[in-house]
C-alpha cells in the first residue's frame, strides 16, 4: 500500500511538472509572438507606449547629422530637401522654420520615456486650407530601438495630434516602393495606397519609386 501512495504521488508530482513545463512553453511562446507583432509594427494595442514626441530643439541638431551616414540614407529621410553631407547650417534653417509663430512646418524629436533620449524624428506640414497635412522625416536614429514597434506608436502620436487636436480631414505621406516594412506598418495603422510615383528621386545613376499613401480622419476613428 506504502509503495502504491509513493508511486502515485511520483506520478502526480510528474503531472504536475510537465504542465508547468508546457504553461511556461506557452509563455514564452506568447512572448515571441508578441514581440513579433512588435518588431513588425503592429497595432498598438501589444505594445506599451515607450516614446513621447516633443518639439525638435536646436540641442538636437547634432543627432540627427551623426543618424544620416549616407547619401541614400538621406534621401529616404528627407527627399530631396537636404543635401549630403547633412550640416549644421541646413538643419539650423529647417530648426528656425518649426519655431515660426505662423510655421505650418512641425518636427519633432522622439523621446524615449524611460530611457530619457531622443531615438528618433518626425515632422509633418500642415494646409488648413484642405484641411491636410502631410508626415515626413519619420526616422529612429538609434539602431538598438528598431523592430519594437516604436515606428507605430510615433505615427499613431502624429496622428493623434493632426486629428484630435488640429481636427484636420486628411493625412498623407511618401515611402519608397522598396521599404516594405515601413509599408506594412502605415497599412496596419490605416493608410492606404493611393498611387505609385515612378522613378520620381535620382540616387546616384539609379531612379526610385515611391508610394503616396493617406488616411482620412473617419478611417482613423475608425481603426481606432
Amino acid at each position: 500500500m506504502k509503495n502504491e501512495t509513493q508511486q502515485l504521488a511520483r506520478t502526480n508530482e510528474g503531472k504536475l511538472r510537465t504542465k508547468e513545463e508546457q504553461w511556461q512553453k506557452l509563455k514564452r511562446w506568447e512572448r515571441e509572438l508578441l514581440n513579433d507583432l512588435a518588431g513588425a509594427c503592429h497595432s498598438p494595442t501589444f505594445v506599451e507606449e515607450v516614446i513621447v514626441l516633443k518639439p525638435f530643439a536646436r540641442e538636437d541638431i547634432p543627432l540627427l547629422i551623426d543618424w544620416v551616414e549616407t547619401a541614400e540614407f538621406l534621401m529616404q529621410w528627407s527627399g530631396a530637401q537636404f543635401r549630403f553631407p547633412l550640416t549644421e547650417e541646413q538643419l539650423e534653417e529647417y530648426w528656425r522654420m518649426s519655431c515660426e509663430k505662423d510655421r505650418n512646418v512641425y518636427s519633432y524629436s522622439v523621446v524615449h520615456k524611460e530611457q530619457q533620449q531622443v531615438i528618433g524624428h518626425l515632422s509633418f506640414k500642415v494646409d488648413p486650407v484642405n484641411q491636410s497635412a502631410r508626415i515626413g522625416k519619420v526616422l529612429i536614429g538609434d539602431p538598438s530601438m528598431r523592430g519594437k514597434g516604436i515606428g507605430s506608436q510615433m505615427i499613431q502620436q502624429a496622428l493623434t495630434i493632426l486629428f484630435e487636436e488640429m481636427q484636420l480631414h486628411r493625412v498623407n505621406l511618401g515611402v519608397f516602393d522598396f521599404n516594405e516594412s515601413a509599408i506594412a506598418c502605415y497599412e496596419r495603422i490605416g493608410f492606404r495606397r493611393e498611387g505609385l510615383m515612378r522613378e520620381c528621386r535620382k540616387i546616384g545613376h539609379t531612379y526610385w519609386n515611391q508610394w503616396e499613401m493617406g488616411i482620412l480622419s473617419r478611417e482613423w476613428i475608425k481603426n481606432k
